[in-house]
């Protein structure tokens, strides 16, 4: 009786830490089944059908050829309309004819869409579309609900997910830090960095430098499987604010593909040259087709 009551005390921290691991699992893949269907909904990655760099002054939007913005054959008129791009403003004149739909309701008259409203977007048909900025220009974003990625999407394949990748990693502050990110347009931009993050991966000493995204920190790094097993400039990693001690948990097993792994249409930050990692980060999200 001793010797069974002595055997179950020396396994039950093993039943209780398998007990972690089967919970963690189920929680990571519900995880990875929610970014999927995030990527597939209206306002995901997947239907992205252009990325228009607007111009000063006018450019004329429709399916013609001769527009300076050339929406999909078939999904709209020749000529929708023309937006108007000032310095600091973007206005959309639809032509008498256009069905342009605002929150519903059909626009007969110049509309302000930038600035304007956070996700103020214009309906014709399948199609949506909307201004973004960056730095200073202005582009033009369209989405198509009926586009054919959507049904030849059939999620992100995964590399078996190892707890040995979820570490803690402490935050060296540095206030007043800043880091330049350069988009894939091309475009540099000096974002805000609290610091550096130390941690071990594989039993060896890595640093990455954050930025911040939605209160978070947002991780833009490389390593020596871009190309082969991963997208081919990096991956994106999101971890919670540090605790009072400067600590938090960096988990490699939701390391994800930035949005241009799925369309050409995004404008994805590259990885800074110090985010470089020289070991082989064999967790998260792989290489996807789109």
């Amino acid at each position: 009786m001793q010797f069974l009551k002595a055997l179950l005390l020396l396994l039950m921290p093993l039943a209780l830490q398998a007990q972690v691991n089967t919970n963690y699992f189920k929680e990571l893949q519900q995880w990875h089944t929610e970014r999927e269907q995030a990527l597939a909904a209206e306002n995901g990655w997947i239907n992205l059908a252009g990325r228009y760099i607007l111009k000063p002054g006018a450019n004329t939007f429709g399916s013609a050829k001769d527009n300076a913005v050339k929406f999909p054959k078939g999904k709209c008129a020749a000529r929708m309309g023309t937006l108007l791009v000032g310095p600091d403003s973007v206005w959309v004149l639809p032509a008498r004819k256009a069905d342009i739909r605002l929150q519903g309701n059909k626009i007969r008259q110049k509309t302000l869409l930038y600035p304007g409203p956070e996700g103020l977007t214009l309906h014709s048909g399948s199609l949506r579309y909307f201004i973004i900025r960056r730095g200073t220009q202005f582009i033009l974003r369209l989405r198509d609900l009926e586009h054919p990625a959507l049904k030849t999407f059939h999620g992100i394949p995964v590399f078996p997910a190892d707890t040995s990748w979820r570490v803690r990693a402490k935050l060296e502050r540095r206030p007043g830090k800043t880091i330049p990110i350069t988009n894939v347009l091309g475009q540099t931009t000096q974002m805000d960095c609290p610091g550096t993050l130390h941690f071990t991966l594989q039993g060896r000493p890595c640093r990455l430098d954050p930025v911040y995204d939605d209160g978070q920190l947002f991780l833009i790094f490389a390593d020596p499987t871009n190309g082969t097993e991963t997208y081919g400039s990096g991956r994106f990693l999101y971890a919670d604010q540090p605790d009072a001690e400067g600590y938090t948990i960096l988990d490699f097993n939701r390391a994800i593909n930035p949005p241009c792994a799925f369309t050409p249409f995004a404008t994805c930050p590259l990885p800074p040259a110090q985010n470089r990692l020289t070991i082989e980060v064999s967790v998260g999200e792989k290489a996807v087709e789109h």
